[in-house]
């Protein structure tokens, strides 16, 4: 079952507040486009500069054809690979 955000972020941050305030919980005022396009503005904003968390020189080269690739995959293939990757993250 989905866990609400509270779960995974600090409530006290007024951005995170204030996006609970808005679309709820669980984000259910929000649609599956504008949570997968937060998804992908979330991930941009974290890989955008290299940091103690993320380095860009850290990536392999066998990432790169896959990555181009994952248009092959099918809607369906393409969000279960997201939600396993945020898993292991």
């Amino acid at each position: 079952m989905t866990k609400p955000i509270g779960y995974f972020c600090n409530q006290n941050v007024p951005l995170i507040s204030e996006a609970e305030h808005y679309w709820g919980s669980y984000f259910q005022g929000l649609t599956q486009s504008e949570k997968l396009w937060m998804l992908a503005t979330v991930t941009g904003v974290i890989t955008a500069d290299k940091t103690e968390n993320y380095n860009p020189y850290d990536v392999s080269e066998i990432i790169t054809p896959m990555c181009e690739n994952l248009h092959n995959l099918d809607y369906q293939q393409q969000l279960a690979l997201a939600r396993f990757l945020l898993n292991v993250l």
